[in-house]
């Protein structure tokens, strides 16, 4: 981890968290990453939503001034879950490392007990194990305490299906209505930014500096 954080600290990242979120540049790198790992997804799996986002947790990532990534959380008051990680493809070694250690440091500092890094796949079989190791190897890294979940059904006729619609679900999801109707252009927010909750800070976080 130490490692991961230096190499993103020698290639000029830098991590904040604003009260004002750049909408313009999200949703552009948004659909980049969209674009590259075949749509967004849906149901356990979070999508790029303009009406949740206001009330989320947003960290940022910049390498001279340009964002390059950013990571979002779902909260409440004593909890945080990992919602989005969006980046481009080329971003240096070690964003996304921290990114998360700047969201972990945060919710330590607002006295939030308990941050949950989502799910990740595990007992797949291995051709679909192998696309999941580069998830799993990330948490990891975080040291979590892992929670099994599991899916439950009253037969295997009956696990098949829900699996098969719970499948469907997440890699074909239905449109945003509203998003895709009413929030085609960016121009149609003031200034392309929103207010979020929490304590802004601004410029590079302590995380990147040891």
């Amino acid at each position: 981890m130490r490692r991961k954080l230096r190499q993103a600290e020698k290639a000029g990242v830098t991590i904040s968290q604003t009260g004002t979120l750049p909408i313009a540049e999200m949703r552009a790198l948004a659909r980049r990453w969209a674009a590259r790992h075949g749509g967004e997804k849906g149901v356990s799996m979070g999508r790029f939503d303009l009406r949740i986002l206001p009330g989320q947790q947003v960290f940022l990532a910049h390498v001279g001034g340009a964002l390059i990534g950013f990571v979002t959380f779902h909260t409440s008051p004593t909890a945080w879950s990992l919602d989005l990680m969006r980046h481009d493809d080329d971003l240096p070694d070690g964003t996304t490392h921290a990114l998360v250690t700047a969201a972990i440091d945060a919710a330590h500092r607002q006295g939030i007990a308990r941050l949950s890094l989502a799910a990740a796949p595990l007992g797949l079989p291995d051709r679909l194990a192998r696309t999941a190791q580069g998830l799993i190897r990330f948490k990891q890294s975080f040291a979590p305490r892992w929670q099994p979940l599991y899916l439950a059904a009253p037969g295997w006729l009956a696990l098949f299906y829900a699996g098969l619609a719970l499948a469907v679900a997440i890699h074909r999801p239905p449109p945003l209505r509203s998003q895709s109707m009413l929030h085609q252009d960016d121009n149609l927010y003031a200034e392309n930014t929103f207010e979020t909750p929490g304590n802004p800070c601004h410029g590079p976080l302590a995380t990147l500096t040891g």
